[in-house]
């Protein structure tokens, strides 16, 4: 017989940084052979992901860029016990693009102003690798993971949007295959930038006037095929207990990256 899943509560309460509500249980004959759990997150797409949505009247004209439309639905989320709040971005709109689309806030920016008026739930940002610089992304990641005390999530994409690239001083986007080369190489390099500055690094010795150990800040040195990267990161890591850390975010995201 084949096997099948099912969704099914989970038996206890959730903890504080992981609002896991169900698990899906793999079976075969009746007999259970895995249990994972789900993680349950909320897309914000303010005036809508379709092209009538804005229509609607429980929509308000306008909430993709209303602030106070996001810190009510980030709220309502970590109230509901939701795990994170997803925002998409995009690289390129044309004309008939959906109204959410057309006009929208830039994800890192609007997660960062969030960080105030929420305390558990995930923030996670879209951000492409086509057209960011890793050092650029380390250090608004971990900006934003250092505001939100261990919250920060990256949804790594490599953007397909052919026309994306001539906003961005290209003629021609990369073709799939080595869009995720470059992707693979700029995760490498994000990460090793983290990895910048030992997490004891900073002593803050007043009486010696030692501000850090010098031998905890490293140079990353990196020379690859796409990117040219010396390092040092402008921002350490902080350990934190609250939530999921932004680094183990984006060691899954590594081994799905090339699968895509």
């Amino acid at each position: 017989m084949r096997p099948w899943n099912a969704l099914e509560p989970c038996n206890g309460a959730p903890s504080k940084s992981l609002r896991i509500r169900y698990s899906i249980r793999r079976y075969n004959d009746g007999d259970l052979l895995t249990t994972k759990q789900v993680k349950l997150g909320l897309i914000a797409s303010g005036d809508g992901s379709n092209h009538w949505a804005w229509r609607d009247a429980s929509i308000v004209p306008g909430s993709s860029i209303d602030i106070d439309y996001y810190r009510r639905l980030a709220s309502a989320a970590e109230s509901a016990m939701l795990d994170f709040l997803f925002l998409v971005d995009f690289s390129f709109v044309h004309p008939d693009s959906p109204p959410h689309m057309l006009n929208q806030f830039e994800p890192l920016t609007l997660l960062s102003a969030l960080t105030a008026t929420t305390s558990r739930i995930g923030l996670v940002a879209t951000a492409s690798t086509s057209f960011n610089e890793p050092f650029n992304l380390a250090r608004q990641f971990s900006s934003l993971d250092i505001l939100s005390e261990g919250r920060a999530g990256w949804n790594l994409v490599t953007s397909g949007q052919e026309e994306a690239a001539a906003n961005f001083g290209a003629m021609k986007h990369q073709d799939h295959d080595l869009r995720y080369e470059i992707a693979e190489e700029h995760l490498h390099v994000v990460r090793g930038l983290w990895d910048s500055w030992e997490d004891d690094a900073f002593v803050y010795d007043t009486a010696e006037g030692i501000y850090y150990s010098s031998g905890k800040l490293h140079a990353l040195n990196h020379t690859g095929r796409f990117f040219s990267v010396k390092g040092r990161r402008i921002l350490a890591v902080i350990a934190t207990a609250v939530g999921p850390s932004l680094r183990w975010v984006c060691e899954s995201l590594a081994v799905s990256a090339g699968a895509h």
